[in-house]
């Protein structure tokens, strides 16, 4: 997933690859990451997981912002 392309995804996806993202970065500040056993984190992959799990917040604030707009509306 790539950060431009990420009002091409639901709430549902995004809740969920936020879910995955989230527990990675845990596992990293917590020394362990059984999931990408083949690899070790590195710094940068841990900031760049960051910055997007922070990007995937951002879309979704702004997705149930329009949301709530419309209804107010009444769009």
């Amino acid at each position: 997933m790539r950060a431009d392309e990420l009002y091409k995804f639901s709430d549902g996806t995004l809740k969920t690859a936020r879910g995955e993202l989230y527990h990675r970065i845990l596992d990293f500040r917590l020394g362990y990451n059984k999931k990408m056993s083949r690899r070790k984190w590195t710094a940068i992959d841990k900031r760049r997981s960051e910055l997007m799990f922070e990007l995937i917040d951002k879309q979704m604030r702004e997705k149930r912002i329009i949301r709530n707009l419309e209804r107010l509306v009444g769009a």
